[in-house]
C-alpha cells in the first residue's frame, strides 16, 4: 500500500506490509484523526483488524470478524464494523472499548454501512435500513423498492425520500 500525503507535491510513501491473508474490507483514517498525523488504513484480515501506517502493521486483537464493512465516524472517534454473521459493532477508534452490538439477523450482506452524524450507524440492504444508535438502540425501516443511502442521512427509494435527523439529548429527554 502507498500513501500520497499531498497532491500538490506527490511524494508516495510506502506503508508497512500487512500480514498475508484475504482482505475482507478496509477503510482509511485521515491524518487529522491519528496520533502519527499520517494516514492509517484499517484492514479486516481473518477474524481481526490490522492498523497499517508507514511504520508498522498492528493487530488490534479482535476475534469477532471477519468484517465485511468498516466505517469511521465523521469525528474519527468511533468505528462501525459489520460481520459476515450479521452483527454490527460500534467500537472506539483506539479499539479499547466496545460500545454497542446489534444482531441484524440478516442472511444477506448489506449494501452499505454509513454514519449518520457521530452517534448513529445506518446499515442498508436492498429494501431495508437499520439505524443503530447509542446504548444498543435500534430502529428498522422497510421500503417497497431498492433504497439508497446518501451521506448517511438521505434515504432514497422510488417514490419516496426520507431524511434522518440526529436529535440533541435535550430533545430526546422530553420524549
Amino acid at each position: 500500500m502507498i500513501s500520497v500525503p499531498r497532491y500538490e507535491e506527490p511524494r508516495p510513501k510506502l506503508l508497512a506490509s500487512p500480514p498475508e491473508g484475504k482482505v475482507h474490507s478496509w477503510t482509511l483514517i485521515p491524518p487529522a484523526y491519528t496520533l502519527s498525523l499520517s494516514v492509517e488504513v484499517l484492514l479486516s484480515i481473518g477474524q481481526t483488524i490490522y492498523v497499517v501506517d508507514a511504520a508498522e502493521s498492528e493487530d488490534r486483537l479482535l476475534d469477532i470478524g471477519p468484517f465485511t464493512h468498516i466505517s469511521l465516524s465523521p469525528n474519527g472517534r468511533f468505528v462501525a464494523l459489520y460481520t459476515e454473521a450479521g452483527k454490527a459493532y460500534v467500537i472506539t477508534s483506539d479499539f479499547q472499548s466496545r460500545l454497542s452490538e446489534h444482531n441484524s439477523k440478516a442472511r444477506t450482506l448489506p449494501m452499505d454501512v454509513q454514519w449518520c452524524g457521530n452517534d448513529a450507524v445506518v446499515i442498508a440492504w436492498e429494501d431495508e435500513v437499520h439505524v443503530i444508535g447509542p446504548n444498543d438502540a435500534a430502529a428498522k425501516y422497510f421500503y417497497d423498492g431498492r433504497v439508497h443511502v446518501i451521506a448517511g442521512m438521505l434515504l432514497i427509494s422510488f417514490p419516496s425520500l426520507s431524511k434522518l435527523h440526529s436529535l440533541k439529548k435535550s430533545v430526546t429527554n422530553l420524549c
